[in-house]
């Protein structure tokens, strides 16, 4: 699960589209200090931002608590996830 929650902790939003001829695109769509309030985050961005690619959409809790939403898109997919990172 990581380090322990302090107030360095928070909760990335990442958007990955992977394609089979093209290089892996990996982008931080947000950052919330919660991993629930991330985690609402992540299904809203999915919902708008990537359903429309494909209509097979997977989601995932893990089990850290976040979540992994992935859709299928041409020669490849996208999958966006809650990630817990640290503020230096």
């Amino acid at each position: 699960m990581g380090q322990p929650h302090d107030a360095r902790t928070v909760y990335h939003i990442v958007c990955r589209t992977e394609k089979r001829y093209s290089k892996e695109e990996t982008v931080v769509v947000g950052s919330c200090r919660s991993m629930l309030a991330a985690n609402e985050v992540a299904a809203r961005y999915f919902l708008e931002k990537c359903l429309g690619d494909g209509d097979e959409a997977k989601y995932k809790q893990l089990i850290t608590g976040a979540v992994s939403c992935e859709v299928p898109i041409d020669n490849g997919r996208r999958t966006v996830y809650t990630q817990e990172g640290r503020l230096e």
